[in-house]
């Protein structure tokens, strides 16, 4: 039998974790009866186990375990190493998560539901489409999107769609985002556009179902800020954030391939005109908590000075919540990009470093080498926590903080040829090698190295400028 947990004594393993309470009965376990002969072997060829425990019963005498990883074939394009464990320990839990989920399209847990949830792919697209070879699996998944989009344009909140999930189940606006964003981002680190070609069609049915939800651009139909420590965010504001910024992706794609993209510029000139109405009052977002604030920054909701002081709110609710993010999976989904973009790469790696509150660190810490799906895990010497998931791979957003924002590795447009080299010179890493795509920076004290196979700008302090393809090295 196999599972993530062990009973109260750790002398044997409890399928706890696999939530029976909620679920029909399920169980991880192989039966292998013996002919009783020396040497016999047994491998199960039609199945696999998310475990970090297995535990043998039965057997006569001395059994060897052998456990291999299995996975779709996605090649890493990506590698990161430094002088801090516990970045690296996060970078380690990242990719086994990803790698563990990836069986033919990108699953929730591989030990609980094994379910591929459209929103959990969305949520960890971007980095997948920069970090792996995910081109293939991410065409073939979206052939499925198109099999179980309804003609009304609704989609299930599990792709292929499950006969023991109801079609209607969970698949909000924010689900069903993935539609959009798992094209955008496969074309954008690949420029081919052969994925656009295949889901237009669909993706804009996506976008007209949504418009039938509400009178107004303001939505509120999904399944919000999921596992959140604080209460979480309105519905309503994460949904609204996710439409704009699918109507945003929408026309960016349609110029991509030459069809008309007006209509979803206007679209998203709309929504925020619709969100400001209700959650902008003098300047200030009316519900200021950190997902409503680091996410109206990302959708593009703020202007000007708005944006400012939005991005500084809600650093302060990170120093106040002593460097923890206690935001649910869209909040922690957006804030590594706006804090980066703003300049509050110290903040992030110290939360990122922060051991003593739930979080990347402390799970880095309690010795777990996989993403759990909520900070509030149990472990021995934390009793009164849940039975999540302990490998989870919707939260991989932070890895991207590592490529694009510590190496700084940015592909601005679709595909390679616009690169921009920006990395972030932290007081607290001083050793780091990242790659991303052929692409390598590395410090090593005061020296920084760049290698690149195309050309890009190097933006590091108040130096710019552009720089052939090559190997270059710089004093910072």
């Amino acid at each position: 039998m196999y599972s993530e947990w062990l009973t109260d004594d750790g002398c044997h393993i409890t399928q706890e974790g696999l939530m029976p309470g909620t679920h029909r009965p399920m169980l991880h376990r192989d039966v292998y009866l013996s002919r009783g002969e020396e040497g016999e072997t047994f491998e199960p060829l039609f199945t696999y186990h998310g475990f970090r425990y297995a535990e043998v019963t039965g057997a006569g005498g001395t059994v060897t375990l052998t456990a291999l990883k299995v996975h779709t074939d996605l090649a890493p394009l990506c590698s990161f190493t430094s002088d801090n464990a516990f970045l690296n320990g996060i970078r380690l839990a990242c990719e086994n998560s990803i790698l563990a989920c990836a069986h033919h399209a990108m699953l929730d847990c591989p030990q609980r539901e094994q379910n591929e949830w459209t929103g959990d792919g969305m949520l960890s697209a971007e980095v997948i489409a920069m970090e792996y070879d995910a081109y293939g699996m991410y065409y073939e998944w979206m052939q499925k999107f198109l099999d179980d989009q309804a003609p009304s344009g609704r989609l299930p909140s599990i792709v292929p769609c499950r006969s023991n999930w109801p079609f209607n189940f969970a698949n909000g606006l924010d689900w069903s985002s993935a539609m959009i964003h798992i094209p955008y981002y496969a074309y954008k680190y690949t420029g081919d556009p052969a994925i656009l070609h295949l889901t237009m069609d669909g993706m804009e049915r996506a976008m007209e179902y949504f418009a039938t939800r509400s009178d107004t651009c303001l939505m509120d139909f999904g399944v919000g800020d999921w596992c959140s420590l604080d209460p979480p965010c309105p519905i309503e504001i994460t949904d609204t954030l996710y439409y704009r910024i699918d109507a945003l992706m929408l026309a960016k794609m349609c110029e991509a391939i030459g069809r008309p993209s007006e209509r979803w510029r206007t679209l998203a000139e709309e929504i925020r005109r619709d969100f400001r109405k209700k959650y902008v009052k003098d300047g200030i977002l009316t519900v200021p908590t950190l997902t409503p604030l680091v996410g109206a920054v990302y959708a593009g909701m703020l202007e000007g000075e708005e944006i400012a002081t939005a991005v500084r709110m809600a650093a302060e609710i990170v120093e106040r919540d002593g460097y923890a993010l206690r935001c649910g999976v869209h909040g922690l989904r957006m804030l590594f990009d706006v804090f980066g973009e703003h300049g509050y790469n110290e903040l992030v790696l110290r939360v990122l470093t922060n051991p003593a509150v739930p979080g990347y660190a402390k799970a880095v810490a309690d010795g777990l080498r996989t993403l759990p799906e909520s900070f509030l895990y149990r472990t021995r010497e934390n009793d009164t926590g849940k039975y999540p998931s302990l490998n989870h791979q919707f939260t991989a957003a932070v890895d991207g903080w590592l490529f694009r924002y510590v190496a700084g590795i940015r592909y601005e447009g679709f595909g390679q040829s616009t690169l921009t080299v920006a990395p972030c010179l932290l007081d607290g890493l001083r050793e780091f090698s990242a790659t991303v795509r052929g692409v390598t920076v590395s410090r090593s004290g005061d020296r920084l190295t760049v290698t690149s196979p195309v050309p890009f700008t190097l933006r590091l302090g108040t130096h710019s400028a552009p720089y052939p393809a090559g190997r270059h090295e710089l004093s910072v």
